[in-house]
Parts: structure tokens; C-alpha cells; sequence
């Protein structure tokens, strides 16, 4: 080691386990994040995805939506997996939807790494590696199969890892993650990290309305108008809930 650079940013989690409430630095000095999902094993995570975006936006760094496994749509799946794609993508986050193992979408996605440094993350058995692998084979990445019982992945990547692309660019491979919790956001500005909430704060009745119980939230109400999707407040909520426990001090 030569020399040491101040990072340009970061991306920090809630840690679990021994360390649980510490800040954990999943990756740093990116220029975009994204979040692998899939469309089965396992199923989509709207809450898990929303946990990372307000991350991402508390760290002022751009996230985007990978829905992989596209192969194993089926019929049934179709309106769900299209009404998960529209609410990110109206949202303004890029979404790129691939098949790992079949080669859709590779192509916008090596666009999108092209000459920039992304990071991917989500939970394990989404398929991030095999993407890797996919778009450069001769990394030859280890993976891991998904539990046909819990429906689960397998932590087969155990640390954060730069591979050079051959579009010029960068890729982080991250472990799968089973919890993110968000660190160091105060729950006063949890809404301002939902741009689909944000426009309506300042509407409120009350200023110091947290869009959960109050009379007269402009938030609730463009819930109920439709404007602002249920599942999206539903995340919220549950966010907000959390960082209040975190907060509690204990006697």
C-alpha cells in the first residue's frame, strides 16, 4: 500500500449478530448500486429492495433493479413481475430485466456497467455471481444452488470482490444478504428517501407527521388515491418501526 484516498462514499447496513446496531460497509467508492431480485427461488422481495434503495439514497449513490430469472416466469407470475417492474422503473430507477442462464438482457446490463464501477447485492440465491459469470465467463465464479424447500440460497461469495470488466468497467460482487437494516437515518427523514412519498410531506396537517397515524396526511391520502403504492407505505411503515426501536434506549 502506497497511498490511501478518501472514499467518495459508501454503502452501510444495520449489522446483525454479534455486532448488531454497528454500521457494516458493504461496498465503497461505487458509482451505482444494484439489487438482484428474482422472479422465483427465490420470490421477489419488495421489502428487502425498499430497505437498500433508502440506503443507497441516505448515501447518495444511484441504485437500480436487476429482476433475474426470467427463464422461470410463468403465466401466473407475469402480473405480479410486471406490476414489480412498473413501480421502480415509474420511480425512475433502471431496471434490467436477464436471464442468467439463457443470456436476455446481458447485453443493456453490460451497457449499464460499461466504463463504471456498480456494485450488486440481494439476497442469496438471485443469481448475482452466475450473472457475473455470464457477462465474463473467464472469472468462473463459484455458485450455489437455491434450497427447492426454504426456497434460500447458499452463501457462496463470503466477501465483497472487484472483478474488472472487459467493457472497461468494474463489478463488485457482494455476499447474499438475508436482513437489511437500515443505519444512521433518522425516521423524521425516512420519508424524504421514498420519492414517491416525498412530494406529498410537506402537505401534511402536521409538520412533524410521521404518515403513520396522524388525521389529515397527504401521504395516506395519495395511498388511498392510488398515487403512492400500498406495499411502498406498507415498506415504509415497517422501516420506520424499526428505526424507532433503534433508537429506544434500554434500561
Amino acid at each position: 500500500i502506497t497511498e490511501i484516498h478518501d472514499r467518495t462514499n459508501k454503502l452501510s447496513r444495520r449489522a446483525a449478530g454479534p455486532r448488531e446496531g454497528q454500521e457494516h460497509i458493504l461496498v465503497a467508492n461505487v458509482d451505482r448500486i444494484w439489487s438482484v431480485q428474482a422472479v422465483r427461488l427465490p420470490a421477489l422481495n419488495a421489502r428487502f429492495l425498499d430497505r437498500l434503495l433508502v440506503a443507497a439514497a441516505a448515501c447518495d449513490i444511484p441504485a437500480g433493479l436487476i429482476i433475474n430469472k426470467i427463464d422461470l416466469m410463468t403465466e401466473a407470475d407475469k402480473p405480479d413481475v410486471m406490476d414489480f417492474h412498473l413501480r421502480y422503473a415509474n420511480l425512475g430507477y433502471p431496471v434490467v430485466t436477464t436471464s442468467a442462464t439463457e443470456g436476455d438482457g446481458l447485453d443493456r446490463l453490460n451497457d449499464a456497467f460499461e466504463e463504471q464501477i456498480n456494485a450488486i447485492t440481494g439476497p442469496s440465491g438471485t443469481g448475482k455471481s452466475t450473472l457475473i459469470n455470464a457477462l465474463e465467463p473467464d472469472l468462473d465464479l463459484r455458485t450455489g444452488r437455491v434450497s427447492a424447500k426454504t426456497e434460500k440460497g447458499t452463501h457462496t461469495t463470503t466477501h465483497a470482490e472487484l472483478h474488472p470488466l472487459s467493457n472497461e468497467g468494474y463489478v463488485i460482487d457482494t455476499p447474499g444478504i438475508r436482513e437489511f437494516g437500515v443505519h444512521d437515518v433518522h425516521p423524521k427523514d425516512l420519508a424524504h428517501y421514498f420519492p414517491d412519498l416525498e412530494p406529498y410531506v410537506n402537505a401534511c396537517q402536521f409538520p412533524d407527521c410521521t404518515h403513520d397515524h396522524e388525521p389529515d396526511c397527504a401521504v395516506k391520502a395519495a395511498v388511498e388515491r392510488g398515487d403512492v403504492h400500498t406495499e411502498r407505505h406498507e415498506s415504509y411503515l415497517a422501516i420506520l418501526e424499526s428505526l424507532r426501536e433503534e433508537q429506544t434506549p434500554e434500561y
